[in-house]
Order: C-alpha cells, then structure tokens, then sequence
C-alpha cells in the first residue's frame, strides 16, 4: 500500500501531464481559429519556465532537453548578430525574445513526451483531429460552404475551417506521415481511405506546395512499405482516380495544373510564371546576402529590405499587385535574413538531427519516424515553405521537432514526473 504523500504527488504529477497533453493538443486544434496557436504555446511556455526553475539540476541530464537547447543557439546566435543592422531593428528584437520564449515550451514538450503512452495517445488525438478536417473540407467543397457554414474561396479553393488562408493544405500534408503511421497499426484499408481522402482535400485545395509535400510524403512511405499487400495497389490506383477527378471538377486546381504545364517554355520568365513570380523574389533575395554576407538584412525585415534591393525598386508590386512579405523558402529567407551564419546553422541543425536519428536504437528510430519524416516534408529544399518565424508555424515545427527528440530519448519504462 503506497503512503498518502506518495499517492497526492502521483495525482499531482497526473494532473501535470493531463493538463501539459490538453494544451498541446489544443495548440493543434484552435490553429484554425483566432490566434491560432499562440495563446497555447505562450501557456506551455509558462509552464516550460516553472520546469526550468523547480527542475533546474535535473532537467539538464536529459539528452533531448541538451539537443534542443543546442538547436536553439543555432537559430538565436546568428539573429543576435542580423539584430545591428537590421532595417527592421523592433521586428529582430521580437522574434529574438519570443524565440526565447518558445525554447521552455520545447523543454516541456521534450520533458512530458518521453512518455511512450502519453506520445501515442496525442499522435491519436492529432489523427482523429486531422479525419475530421478532411472530412470538413470534402463537406465544403459538395456542398460550397463547411460545417461552420465557411465558403470556398474563389475558384471554389477548399480551405476547411481555416477560412480565408491556405494554411489547412499545408497543416494536412505535414500531418500525412503522422495520419498513415497512426492508423497503419489498426487497420490497413482505413489507412489506405483516409489518406486517399486527405490527397483529394489538399489537391482540392490548389496549394502546389502542399502537392509537393504531399508526393514527397507519399513516395517515402512507399519506400518504408513497399507494394506488399493488394489493398496497397489498389489503394493507390483509387487515390490516382480520385485525384484525376479532383483536378476535372475543380476550376482552381484546373487552373493551377494548365498553369503548370500548360504554355510552359524553357525561360527565366516561362519558369517566373510557372513560379508565381518567386524567381524574382529569390534574384532579390541573393541580393541581399550578397550585400550582407555576415548580418543580413535582419531576421523578420525582409519585406522593409525587399524594395531595395530589386534591380527596379517596385517591379513586384506592380507585377503581382501586392508587396513582397517573405522569400516563399525557408533557406533562402534565412540566407538573406542572417546571412551565411544563418544558412550554416539552419543547415547544420539538419545534419545534427538526422545524426541523432541514425545513431539511436531501431525501436526509437521507429517511434520518432512520423515527426521526423513531418518534417523533412516541411523542410524539403527543392520547394516553398511558409515564414520559419510565424506565430502560426513555428509552434507546429517545435512541436514536431519535441517529439521527435523526446522518442529518440525515449528508453522502455520512462515517465514524466
């Protein structure tokens, strides 16, 4: 029979996880609404301080929590440097401080999810949070407006609960890997419908990116599991069906797909098109780091600096009709924003990561592979990729970058106290 303080400090410790897992999960779910996940992460980031303080001897003997704090310094060392000559000296100074900010939401992420039970039960929960968009997004797409009565953008451009961005294209195909990995285990032909569902949802979409991160998902998890089983082969010739259908029913993906192929010439400005215009965006952007090789023009100025730099001061705007807000690519933003100090330790990050991964035991490997391959799809160098340092983004690739560590540090038996 445990003692009564035994017993008060093991419910205590429940209610810290139960209340850690709610807020991560509601970080997910409110992404589509006001705020998105904001208020949810400043909350974790507040209990991530008060595990740092009570548990600052402890806290520091887990490897994952040391891994992250290594990342951490990589992405904050060379915005300190961007900071002095910034052209947008308070927007630098924000995001260095928020930044600190999220690395004790990390370490709780890191801390609570070692726990095996506790790490699947979210990948569930995240699963079933992602079923139920897809099928909002199919809803609106039939029927023209979503279960909250949200409409389909112009060109009948599916965009769920999200309303008026295209953010839910991009938070599906991150999610891919997570969604097949999570249902595999429980039934084969339930995985095969819903991630054929979920293709046609971010084709629907319009989002070509999202269709990149989608194929690239779809070809690695081929690889992991080869055509073996029937229900596999069918499944993907259904899913090529459905998606053939999507792209004849859809005015915006037809549109987007004769955009692609249609006209195409081999050509700086055939491909500018083809790209929306982002050639000139990443012409612009070399510019930038070129002009500042050590500093940048300053993490999160890149819209005060774009005007510039053009070699016609205006020529984006007056192209595409509205100002340039980011780069579209991760790397290249970062090269322009910090420089090469920047670019080296966004890219050394990569290398540290998939150094960790290789190194660790096969049962860990197997449980950090949904957050891992989530973010490969993310941070695939040959595509575009939202604004690294968003009050919308960041917080999802922390997350996934949490979990992923805290499964490779996962040994059998552990539990977050």
């Amino acid at each position: 029979m445990n003692p009564p303080g035994h017993t008060g400090m093991r419910i205590t410790q429940d209610l810290y996880k139960t209340s850690v897992f709610i807020l991560t999960f509601m970080m997910m779910a409110w992404a589509p609404f006001f705020g998105g996940p904001r208020l949810f992460s400043f909350l974790l980031a507040l209990m991530g301080i008060g595990l740092l303080w009570k548990q600052r001897d402890m806290i520091w003997q887990q490897p994952a929590v040391r891994r992250l704090a290594l990342i951490f310094l990589l992405l904050w060392i060379p915005m300190l440097i961007s900071m002095p000559g910034s052209y947008d000296f308070k927007g630098t100074l924000v995001v260095a401080c928020l930044l600190v900010l999220f690395y004790p939401m990390g370490v709780l992420l890191v801390h609570v999810f070692r726990d095996t039970q506790l790490r699947e039960r979210l990948a569930l929960w995240i699963t079933v949070l992602v079923i139920v968009w897809v099928a909002d997004g199919l809803i609106q797409f039939i029927f023209g407006r979503d279960l909250l009565g949200i409409p389909t953008l112009h060109g009948r451009r599916v965009v769920g609960i999200f309303r008026d961005n295209t953010h839910f294209a991009t938070y599906l195909a991150t999610l891919t890997p997570l969604l097949f990995l999570t249902l595999l285990p429980r039934s084969r032909l339930l995985t095969i419908v819903v991630i054929i569902l979920t293709a046609i949802v971010i084709v629907l979409s319009g989002v070509r990116s999202s269709w990149i991160m989608l194929c690239l998902a779809c070809v690695m998890l081929l690889y992991i599991y080869p055509f073996r089983h029937r229900v596999m082969a069918l499944g993907t010739a259904a899913g090529i069906v459905c998606v053939v259908a999507a792209v004849t029913f859809s005015p915006i993906v037809k549109n987007k797909f004769n955009q692609t192929v249609s006209g195409f010439e081999w050509s700086y400005s055939g491909i500018d098109r083809v790209l929306s215009y982002r050639l000139q965006i990443w012409d612009t952007a070399t510019r930038m780091a070129s002009s500042h090789p050590i500093t940048g023009v300053g993490v999160q100025a890149f819209r005060e600096a774009y005007e510039q730099y053009e070699h016609e001061p205006g020529t984006f705007r007056k192209t595409a009709g509205f100002p340039v807000n980011h780069a579209h690519h991760a790397y290249i933003s970062v090269w322009a924003e910090s420089g090469y100090p920047g670019l080296l330790a966004l890219l050394g990050i990569w290398v540290l990561m998939l150094r960790w991964y290789f190194r660790t035991p096969r049962e860990q490997r197997r449980q950090a592979l949904p957050y891992a391959m989530g973010l490969m799809v993310t941070m695939f160098p040959l595509n575009s990729q939202p604004i690294l340092y968003s009050g919308w983004w960041f917080p999802i690739l922390l997350l996934l970058t949490a979990l992923m560590l805290a499964a490779l540090d996962d040994k059998p038996g552990v539990k977050a106290s």
